[in-house]
């Protein structure tokens, strides 16, 4: 029995074994009556706290680590790997981007990118929710024909692999350094277009992209890319300015 959830109860049976021994004379009833009493005691002081035990790799600073995942810590203490990499069995290795050939945009929002208009679309791709950027000059533009892709000049394609999208943030962002982009249209609020035999090169930041030395980098044979509204129709009447360049308006 407890007197309350903060102190100890402690129960005390006084049995009156004095007056049970002695009974009462006059009466001949002995004593049973029994007080109980209740003491409270103050609760014990915590027990001192375990010294810090890692089980794993201490680090210093109580940091520890597992090396075998730890992607600040991995195979070694502070060996960190590249921004975005993942460590696997002691070693960093990049993520398998698999991009679409033809991804299904499930939210796009046009902004501006390296100087000219971006176009965002966000898709699935497979396990992970990837973007894809592409930046153009729609009052520029030609359409039908190939430009060559160098990452950081317009026309411009960037991936964005595994998108958080609370915060908005990418794992991993990368840009085309190599192949070729076909745009069917290219408007201020719609492009489609085709990137062919595209290398794929790690940069730092999808809206700032800086190569990445020692990055990753993935392939693409082709990716048919449509964000936005469709404007083909417009183009395909010669109207100009912030509808892009049309076939027909083209040098």
């Amino acid at each position: 029995m407890y007197r309350s959830t903060s102190v100890f109860g402690v129960l005390v049976m006084v049995l009156g074994l004095g007056a049970a021994a002695c009974g009462n004379s006059s009466s001949g009833t002995p004593a049973t009556d029994a007080n109980i009493v209740f003491l409270d005691a103050p609760i014990p002081d915590a027990p001192t706290p375990d010294a810090y035990i890692c089980n794993m790799t201490d680090c210093g600073n109580n940091q520890c680590v597992d090396l075998n995942t730890d992607p600040l810590h991995c195979g070694s203490c502070d060996k960190a790997c590249t921004m975005g990499q993942e460590c696997v069995s002691q070693e960093c290795v990049c993520p398998e981007v698999s991009a679409p050939g033809s991804p299904s945009i499930l939210f796009s929002q046009f902004f501006m990118q390296m100087g000219a208009t971006g176009a965002l679309g966000v898709f699935g791709a497979g396990s992970t929710t990837d973007g894809v950027v592409v930046a153009y000059d729609p009052s520029t533009q030609q359409t039908g024909v190939d430009a060559s892709l160098g990452g950081l000049s317009v026309p411009a394609v960037l991936y964005g692999y595994n998108v958080d999208i609370g915060s908005q943030q990418f794992q991993m962002a990368f840009a085309a350094t190599a192949g070729t982009i076909n745009f069917d249209y290219a408007c201020a609020d719609g492009v489609s277009a085709t990137v062919t035999d595209a290398t794929f090169s790690q940069v730092g930041d999808i809206t700032n992209p800086q190569i990445v030395a020692d990055g990753c980098s993935f392939n693409v044979a082709s990716m048919t890319i449509a964000i936005g509204s469709n404007c083909s129709a417009s183009m395909d009447a010669g109207v100009t300015g912030d509808a892009g360049v049309s076939d027909a308006a083209a040098p």
